[in-house]
């Protein structure tokens, strides 16, 4: 029997019951998936060899990893899975032996195994993946373990993804996989993309069954996702949701964008959510509302108040936090990424589009950025013809983004000076340049924004100042002064500008360093009450 925590009124908020965009962990209950995983297991230990897919975002890793997953299950029917890899490592000096993918293989491998490891990357680098695993698992080709190997290759496509030109690296580790599954008992779950399981008809003839058992795991189902919602909280806290308000958050998320001929996108019901938006709602709406806070057992429809104002704000949130985190990885500016999701992720009409390039020049910065936003499952891939197309994850982020978005902008004044600019550039007309009264505020905007703003911007500017200062053509000594003082005060300005700036920041390091010293003062006398 599960033991409830006992609910009370307290000050402090309480765990939350939600994972919210990451995958679950092995101390994360894992519900609404019973069936599948019940599935997938007897397929596995049945066929052996099987390859698992599904859209992005409906769980995988979840699927596998939860306290209670596919992991939990294998070890209960006497298996030994080993931890889920990945091909995505290469190795930092010579080439490996074996080829990147089944080093990767063995070095995440090596790396769980934490104090017991043995085996350097050099050592590494120098075996084939068979040696390895007879070495660190002692498996032979007559099953010379108790129980037997499960092989867990997760987030597979990476195999094609990572360079779609290295036809002979896949060759040679599709086949060197296939002579190892040919010569050991080892259990093998692929685990992929559905998007791209075309690419495995290219390799699957190299290995045992040719890849040919599969299965399919779909998005959440409403009764699924009901008990995704319901489940954490009745069983950490007691703490219920009524059917109203469960199924009040199911009619938002469950939609879709349907356009009609001669009309605009309308809302339409799905019978499907995805998980990750699914966790990312219940994650910000718990701590908004967190009902064991306030000693409360019951989530009622009325205490949801306006949920689409909730939810837009807990995808926002998502969203800022997103690219606050490519920002930091990737170092473009955050204006070039926020512009590029409106301008190149969102059509005019409001629909989801495909992007065939990232924000920023497309070097390593840009290959950063994209993997990090896809990491956080705001934007998701698919390779066609061997290009990479990006897009939102779902309709639900397209009100959030253009909202986030405009906040954001509205702060940072990029609204009015962005605006005439682009006007501008479209024909250059003289009478759309910035009045001479203005130029001292577009060159203190020049200036706040000298790391992100575009050629465009710049051009607008200093066109600006050239026709102002045609304009002014000053025809005697007092005009002459006159103009003088108005590019004196134009320079104070921006001096001023500049100084408020650097004052802000100092000023918030003096905040910061007063905060450090109290902590540190109440530890001196937390130390100094305990030595007494």
């Amino acid at each position: 029997m599960v033991q409830l925590r006992p609910t009370f009124a307290s000050s402090k908020p309480s765990t939350n019951p939600y994972v919210g965009p990451r995958a679950f962990g092995h101390g994360d209950k894992l519900y609404g998936r019973d069936r599948e995983l019940l599935e997938l297991s007897d397929l596995l230990v049945a066929e052996r060899i099987v390859v698992l897919h599904s859209p992005s975002g409906a769980g995988k890793t979840s699927l596998i990893q939860a306290e209670d997953g596919l992991l939990r299950v294998l070890k209960r029917q006497r298996f030994s899975p080993l931890p889920p890899v990945r091909v995505n490592l290469q190795p930092l000096g010579k080439p490996a032996v074996a080829g990147r993918y089944a080093y990767s293989i063995m070095e995440s491998l090596e790396s769980a195994r934490g104090t017991k490891r043995q085996m350097t990357s050099e050592q590494l680098a120098g075996m084939s993946l068979a040696r390895y695993l007879k070495d660190a698992y002692q498996t032979s080709g007559d099953g010379g373990t108790s129980e037997p190997l499960v092989l867990i290759l997760d987030q597979f496509e990476e195999v094609f993804t990572l360079d779609p030109t290295d036809v002979d690296g896949r060759i040679q580790f599709f086949s060197d996989l296939g002579d190892l599954l040919d010569a050991q008992p080892i259990w093998t779950l692929f685990v992929m993309r559905e998007d791209l399981l075309g690419e495995l008809e290219t390799v699957s003839y190299l290995v045992p069954g040719e890849l040919a058992v599969r299965y399919r795991l779909g998005l959440l189902e409403r009764p699924a996702a009901r008990e995704a919602i319901m489940k954490p909280t009745e069983r950490l806290y007691g703490v219920t949701f009524t059917a109203e308000a469960a199924d009040r958050i199911l009619d938002n998320l469950c939609t879709i964008l349907v356009q009609s001929p001669g009309s605009p996108p309308q809302p339409q019901p799905s019978p499907y959510v995805e998980g990750v938006i699914l966790q990312t709602v219940l994650l910000k709406l718990w701590r908004k509302l967190d009902p064991v806070r306030e000693g409360r057992k019951v989530i009622e429809l009325e205490d949801l108040g306006d949920l689409l104002q909730h939810v837009d704000r807990a995808l926002a949130s998502h969203y800022h936090d997103c690219v606050e985190e490519a920002v930091r990885r990737s170092r473009i500016p955050e204006r070039i990424i926020r512009d590029w999701f409106e301008a190149h992720l969102i059509t005019e009409q409001g629909w989801r589009n495909q992007a065939d390039r990232g924000p920023g020049d497309g070097g390593k910065r840009t290959e950063r950025c994209l993997a990090t936003l896809e990491a956080r499952h705001i934007i998701r891939s698919e390779t066609r013809l061997h290009r990479q197309w990006w897009e939102l994850v779902h309709d639900r982020f397209l009100n959030p983004v253009r909202d986030d978005n405009r906040r954001w902008r509205r702060r940072q004044d990029l609204e009015i000076i962005p605006t005439e600019a682009r006007s501008w550039a479209d024909d250059k007309r003289p009478e759309l340049l910035l009045p001479p009264e203005r130029i001292v505020a577009g060159a203190a905007w020049l200036t706040a924004h000298e790391h992100d703003a575009y050629p465009h911007e710049r051009e607008f500017i200093a066109a600006s100042e050239t026709a102002a200062q045609e304009k002014v053509q000053p025809q005697d000594a007092n005009q002459q002064w006159d103009l003088a003082a108005e590019y004196l005060r134009l320079y104070q300005l921006e001096f001023s500008a500049e100084y408020l700036r650097t004052r802000r920041v100092t000023r918030r390091l003096y905040v910061l360093t007063g905060l450090l010293a109290v902590v540190v003062v109440v530890l001196v006398v937390l130390l100094i009450w305990q030595l007494r």
